[in-house]
């Protein structure tokens, strides 16, 4: 007995789950190299912008004048850039918070993927595994000469007995009478 299993459409299916796991898992790195680019990007843009308020600020601070009518100036200008800085330091702290959500979010897919793509490595492995290895049994028994020859003799075994036993006949009957001697 012989018995055969295709396992191509299963390795088949592996693969293209390789396939997908790794271009999600390249997709994912991408938006993880994306995410830290923009943020860095929007870090600098409202420091920078931080820093301009601030020196603004030291400046408009250190000028000493007597001028009532600017002093007054200065100060509602002060205060407008105090509150500019606070709004660019809540956004500096929002931005912050919203990246790390995003980041531990996908460091976290890539974590699955990872795993997952691992798993389709192991299942790879195993199949490979199951490939390689020959399961059957063999098994013996006895066969009399009488099962041999009707094993291996076309048609039924009667038929060539007799035929055998009508050839002895036959070379019995010819052989040559013993001379009587005298």
């Amino acid at each position: 007995q012989t018995y055969s299993e295709n396992l191509l459409p299963q390795k088949q299916s592996i693969e293209e789950q390789q396939i997908n796991a790794q271009k999600t898992l390249d997709d994912l790195n991408a938006d993880r190299g994306k995410l830290m680019a923009d943020h860095k990007r929007t870090v600098a843009s409202l420091n920078s912008q931080i820093n301009a308020v601030t020196k603004e600020l030291a400046a408009l601070r250190a000028e000493v004048t007597d001028d009532p009518a600017r002093r007054a100036e200065i100060d509602v200008r002060i205060s407008a850039l105090v509150s500019q800085e606070n709004s660019l330091r809540a956004r500096l702290a929002n931005e912050h918070r919203d990246y790390n959500v995003k980041l531990a979010s996908l460091d976290s897919q890539i974590k699955t993927q990872n795993d997952y793509l691992a798993g389709l490595a192991k299942q790879d492995q195993n199949l490979l595994d199951n490939v390689a290895t020959v399961n059957g049994t063999i098994s013996l028994s006895w066969i009399s000469l009488w099962e041999m020859a009707d094993l291996y003799l076309p048609g039924p075994l009667l038929a060539w007995l007799l035929a055998a036993a009508a050839i002895l006949a036959y070379f019995y009957h010819r052989r040559p009478l013993p001379l009587p001697l005298p």
